[in-house]
């Protein structure tokens, strides 16, 4: 999900003034989501590209980066596994022998223990940097919170145990909890208190535990369709995706899984990371997108051919998942 939750410099105090219908297509206008740690741009960078903020925790590194113009192959080196979470503007990520692909505020990218990467900012401006955030953790502390999971809430037998691949990277889109987290993170870093480690301790765990569901989730979507006929959990998924437009009650999909609904959901939650609806959502919107950029298609056809209940839910829950209605999407891409 591309919530502004994660905006920890939120564009919004760039327009104090400004009438919300005025603003750009990705600001968001949300009083209750302005910046929660402090504000450089009205300070005089020290660099224009990758200008760091850094603050040290007991065991975990926090940083804030700032780009205020367009540049192309800025190195990043991740000397432990890292946390990379967009705030603002748009990098291209350029990883060996991957395509290079978009890193969007709402999104989170994680590299593995000595992982360089390359990086282009198209859109940075002095006025409107680029911004993220990254988080530095040991990999002791992953490999801790993995034995903890396989303790109290172990994945489906087929499925195997939980842990960290050391060899890839994760990039996914964000759901409220994650953006939750590194919201409190964040606070926790530049507001500091008396339980401060206490407390970073307690929520890199939570950050850990949703980094490993991605990932479990990743190999998953993968693999569903080669495993639909012998994973219950793979089955669903794949029914799921072949029968997003005409699935009215998350009971069909449950009852798909040979599940009850409760024991579904666990499951899915569980490793997953979303709920069953959730992940239908982000089903249709992906289908939706697809559909909208074919000549002639109007919203509210699109709308329709997904099941939503009137043009406006679907508007809402498109604009909840990509941060731009379904037009102001269209006319992105068409000027791309």
């Amino acid at each position: 999900m591309r919530s502004n939750l994660i905006a920890v410099l939120s564009k919004y105090d760039s327009y104090p003034d400004s009438d919300p219908a005025s603003l750009p297509p990705n600001t968001t206008t949300n009083m209750q989501q302005k910046a929660i740690i402090p504000d450089f741009r009205h300070r005089i960078p020290e660099k224009l590209v990758e200008n760091r903020t850094t603050y040290a925790g007991n065991e975990a590194l926090f940083s804030i980066y700032d780009t205020y113009q367009p540049a192309e192959r800025v190195e990043l080196h991740a000397p432990s596994v890292m946390f990379c979470g967009m705030v603002t503007g748009r990098k291209v990520i350029h990883i060996p022998q991957k395509e290079r692909f978009d890193f969007l505020p709402g999104e989170s990218l994680v590299l593995h223990p000595n992982q360089t990467i390359h990086i282009d900012f198209p859109e940075a401006r002095y006025k409107e940097p680029t911004s993220c955030i990254t988080l530095e953790i040991p990999v002791t502390k992953i490999r801790q919170v993995a034995e903890l999971m396989n303790e109290r809430c172990p994945k489906l037998p087929l499925n195997g145990e939980w842990d960290y691949d050391e060899a890839g990277f994760i990039h996914f889109a964000n759901n409220r909890s994650v953006d939750l987290v590194i919201q409190k993170l964040s606070h926790l870093f530049t507001e500091p208190n008396a339980n401060c480690d206490f407390l970073v301790d307690i929520n890199t765990t939570e950050l850990v535990v949703h980094m490993m569901q991605s990932q479990s989730r990743g190999f998953l979507l993968s693999q569903f369709r080669e495993r639909s006929n012998s994973d219950s959990l793979s089955m669903a998924i794949a029914w799921m995706h072949d029968n997003a437009e005409r699935i009215s009650s998350i009971d069909e999909v449950a009852t798909r899984a040979c599940m009850s609904k409760s024991s579904f959901y666990r499951h899915f939650k569980t490793e997953m990371g979303q709920s069953p609806l959730e992940y239908l959502n982000e089903i249709r919107i992906k289908k939706a997108k697809k559909m909208l950029l074919q000549p002639g298609m109007q919203v509210g056809d699109v709308s329709f051919a997904f099941g939503y209940s009137s043009v406006s839910h679907f508007i809402r829950t498109f604009k909840k998942d990509t941060g731009l209605t379904p037009k102001q999407y269209v006319m992105r891409k068409r000027l791309s």
